[in-house]
């Protein structure tokens, strides 16, 4: 990944100013697919921070127990990955 493209998105995005125009943003930017792969990438964090089993998030969201187990040892080694996401 290039760091300065990355800069550039993420800059982009705060610069929106608000949810609507972000959205707008990333909507416009992301194909259906990959904009789907971020969305369910966020609720795995989410699920697995919140204790949920990791066979249960699988169920719930639709995908391999394969890609579960992959995010949890993420979040094994990123102990602070997902921070600003709220667990509900």
């Amino acid at each position: 990944m290039k760091q300065a493209y990355f800069n550039e998105l993420a800059s982009a995005v705060v610069r929106t100013g608000d949810l609507k125009a972000a959205k707008k943003l990333l909507k416009d930017i992301l194909t259906p697919s990959e904009l789907e792969t971020v969305l369910t990438r966020i609720q795995l964090m989410k699920l697995l921070k919140a204790g949920v089993p990791q066979r249960e998030i699988a169920r719930r969201l639709g995908i391999s127990i394969a890609k579960v187990t992959h995010g949890s040892r993420f979040l094994q080694e990123h102990k602070d990955a997902f921070s600003e996401f709220d667990v509900k």
